[in-house]
């Protein structure tokens, strides 16, 4: 019988949707736009349902599992304080003896000093959502160039904190071709932690046109790992690492390679969904109210035991044949049509100049 794979991260939309900004590229925006969602109305999540999940957990899960909670939206901000301090609160009644972390993504428009002094008093980690140094790389997510400013000022502000800064940068036809001036700035004048990075991308309409093909998107990440790589890894970038770590060791985390994923989705209304973010009714598998977590892990489970094995991957990189990969995490969505994952051809362009990189450099692995 195959060991239990539990899900290791819980991806919580506490307002859902909701947000205050309208990014031209958003997902979010055009399901707003499909499902008739009044954008000025928050309908927060119930916190008797966090409660319920957590308690879930605590009865399921081995102790000291390892647990994050990472918010999402839209903008979790909009939830405010008192929900988040209530949240820890929670935490620390029902997961004593976990490993909690817990993580937020904003677009930086709300934070202040109370925000602040919050994160940092309760270790929350910050992704702030930026797309390079300039307003007209920003232009797609910030409706003025005075909204960029202020976020820029309250990145500022996060690192006089000294809290922990992860940059989430969305890559698109505005700021694809713009490498250097970007790393540069995120290494020297913001001084960044951590850098995620996403191709830009969007489910409804693939086709728009600040959406970047999967040749511009290979050819933006080389040069980004160029540039990482000669200034001896500045910040932390989960992509770059796993490539090596793939190469090195022979083993892959990358979930849209083998569809290994450890998340869960809960939007505002407990609905549970086994994706990192996208909702939709092949992904449903219950409400917190109901479902039996028990389910939970063994849906996780299999999911994880019929995905690729790595030395099948390395074989199909290898052979070039990275175009016939369908991802075998036949309900997860993300950047995927008809199951082919959109950017794959990216990811091997990466992995063959790292391999090559390391090869020419007589660098052992």
């Amino acid at each position: 019988m195959n060991k239990l794979i539990y899900p290791s991260t819980f991806v919580i939309m506490p307002v859902q949707d909701a947000c205050n900004i309208k990014c031209k590229y958003c997902n979010a925006e055009f399901l707003r736009m499909q499902r008739f969602i009044n954008e000025d109305k928050v309908e927060l999540i119930d916190l008797n349902l966090l409660e319920i999940l957590f308690k879930k957990i605590k009865k399921i899960f081995p102790l000291s599992s390892f647990l994050q909670f990472h918010f999402y939206g839209g903008e979790p901000l909009l939830a405010g304080i008192k929900f988040y301090n209530s949240i820890t609160k929670l935490e620390k009644k029902h997961l004593w003896g976990f490993n909690v972390i817990n993580t937020l993504n904003t677009n930086g428009l709300l934070l202040n000093e109370k925000w602040l002094k919050f994160f940092k008093q309760h270790d929350f980690i910050l992704s702030i959502s930026l797309d390079g140094s300039s307003y007209l790389h920003n232009s797609l997510r910030f409706p003025s160039i005075d909204t960029y400013r202020r976020v820029v000022n309250n990145i500022y502000k996060i690192k006089n904190e000294k809290l922990l800064l992860r940059i989430q940068l969305v890559v698109h036809r505005l700021n694809y071709q713009d490498v250097e001036e970007i790393f540069y700035y995120f290494k020297d004048e913001l001084k960044i932690d951590a850098l995620g990075i996403i191709p830009c991308f969007n489910k409804i309409n693939p086709f728009l046109e600040y959406i970047i093909s999967p040749q511009q998107y290979g050819k933006f990440l080389i040069s980004l790992f160029k540039l990482w790589i000669e200034n001896k890894m500045p910040f932390s970038c989960n992509l770059f690492k796993n490539i090596i770590v793939l190469l090195k060791n022979r083993k892959n985390f990358l979930c849209y390679f083998t569809g290994k994923c450890h998340s869960v989705n809960i939007d505002n209304k407990g609905n549970v969904y086994v994706s990192c973010e996208v909702q939709s009714g092949e992904t449903l598998i219950g409400n917190l109210k109901d479902l039996n977590f028990l389910d939970l892990v063994k849906i996780n489970t299999l999911n994880y035991y019929r995905a690729l094995k790595t030395s099948e991957l390395l074989d199909i990189l290898d052979r070039n044949e990275f175009k016939f990969v369908r991802n075998p995490a036949k309900k997860c969505f993300q950047y995927t049509i008809n199951s082919h994952y959109f950017f794959l051809e990216a990811i091997w362009m990466l992995y063959n100049y790292v391999k090559e990189f390391f090869k020419n450099n007589n660098i052992t692995l």
